[in-house]
């Protein structure tokens, strides 16, 4: 068993023990536990700053089938984060018309929910965990295996914490969402997965982890966000632990970047199966404040316009102000924006990699990716010099439909903006 004061904390199962650390699987050598919904259905609910997105999904079947989504907008101020509780309120608002657009698609209305949780910087984090066996010659028990699974949890926030107090000017608490078992131990021997040690012998038992690391008051906020739409919570999922089990990797690993409205996430899988993840301050958000201000025009206008320019629909003419301004004046924001979002993902990328080569194969997903120049300043000459790539470097989009372990009966997200729910929808059928 789990610690009590682990497994019954104010944030519900945090640890739970995944069966196997193999080389399979879409982690590789990356395992992650996940919450355990009850069967049947179950709501996954990804309260992001820039969208609220809801899924039901089945978890009855071989693999999860989403069976209704929906998605709803957000206004520029909850983006930005600059409403205070009037913006809880209405993301709040927002969060019940997704879910129960979700729920008249699916044709039913499940009470229970697996919550995403979006990470900070460190947004993963290593720990390692060691047990002294009093009867080595005893088969090896979940519980000690649970107990030091217990000890890396604990060894994995407090070097997030270390990390944390050495980046950022004021003290943030921080939270482990949820772990992934990433290599066992018994008296030196390598475990190929936790089924295959237990019941084997030996006196030093080692397990290292890697931990999803959020702030307590996300944790805090999307829970809030569960009650007001009187949501039983069943588990959190860390979504860049999430992001990083369905993410496409070769054998010298690749990036994966998720440009959300108010912060993008930047994950490195490396080749030995390693993992690093980090959270850039920076997001679409970023772009339609400046946009409005340039513009001369309301938050909701620049909205409008850059969704404009997005779909190659802006041309200049009377009427809407920003449409006015030209297409001129709105492309130029957005590549300077571009330009400034990707020098902060290669300092992200050069911290990460700590002098090892960066994967070549860059994959590009969330609903701030549909700017077409965040792709393009990827690809310009100059970027990345400062850090030693594993071969040239590739940009591709990742769109909802190449996320692997589960079936979406009916599409209801956009491509890019679907794949971070549908990541942890993933990760609750991996229970």
């Amino acid at each position: 068993m789990i610690p009590e004061r682990l497994a019954r904390g104010p944030f519900g199962r945090l640890i739970r023990l995944a069966m196997g650390s193999g080389a399979t699987g879409a982690m590789g050598a990356l395992q992650a536990t996940g919450p355990e919904p009850a069967g049947g259905y179950c709501t996954v609910l990804d309260g992001g700053s820039g969208a609220v997105k809801a899924l039901i999904v089945d978890l009855t079947a071989d693999r999860p089938l989403v069976a209704g989504g929906a998605v709803q907008p957000l206004p520029p101020a909850c983006a930005t984060g600059t409403a205070g509780d009037a913006g809880f309120e209405t993301l709040a608002a927002a969060a019940e018309e997704a879910l129960r657009a979700a729920e008249d698609a699916a044709g039913v209305v499940p009470r229970q929910a697996v919550l995403g949780v979006g990470g900070v910087t460190p947004a993963l984090s290593y720990g390692q965990g060691a047990v002294r066996r009093r009867r080595p010659g005893a088969p090896l028990q979940a519980g000690e295996l649970s107990q030091a699974v217990a000890h890396a949890s604990e060894a994995a926030l407090s070097a997030a914490a270390r990390e944390a107090r050495a980046e950022w000017a004021a003290p943030v608490a921080l939270e482990v969402v949820q772990v992934a078992l990433h290599r066992l131990r018994l008296d030196g021997r390598e475990g190929r997965d936790a089924a295959g040690l237990l019941g084997a012998t030996g006196a030093d038992l080692e397990v290292e982890v890697v931990a999803g690391i959020a702030a307590v008051a996300e944790v805090q906020r999307q829970r809030r966000l569960a009650e007001a739409l009187d949501l039983h919570v069943v588990g959190l999922v860390s979504l860049p632990l999430a992001l990083a089990a369905v993410m496409p990797a070769g054998l010298e690993g690749a990036v994966l970047i998720d440009a959300g409205a108010r912060s993008t996430t930047v994950i490195v899988r490396g080749a030995p199966g390693t993992i690093r993840g980090a959270v850039i301050p920076l997001g679409s958000a970023d772009l339609e404040s400046r946009a409005a201000a340039a513009l001369g025009v309301h938050a909701l206008q620049a909205q409008e316009a850059l969704r404009a320019h997005t779909a190659g629909a802006l041309r200049p003419g009377a009427g809407n102000q920003a449409h006015a301004a030209g297409r001129q004046e709105v492309r130029r924001l957005a590549e300077h924006h571009a330009e400034l979002w990707a020098d902060a993902v290669e300092l992200s990328l050069a911290g990460q990699a700590q002098s090892h080569p960066v994967p070549g194969e860059i994959w590009l997903c969330g609903g701030g990716a549909t700017l077409p120049e965040l792709r393009l300043a990827l690809g310009r000459g100059g970027w990345g010099l400062t850090l030693s790539w594993t071969r040239p470097v590739t940009v591709r989009l990742l769109a909802a439909a190449d996320i692997g372990g589960i079936e979406d009966w009916a599409p209801a997200l956009p491509a890019l903006q679907g794949v971070p729910p549908l990541a942890i929808a993933a990760a609750a059928g991996r229970a």
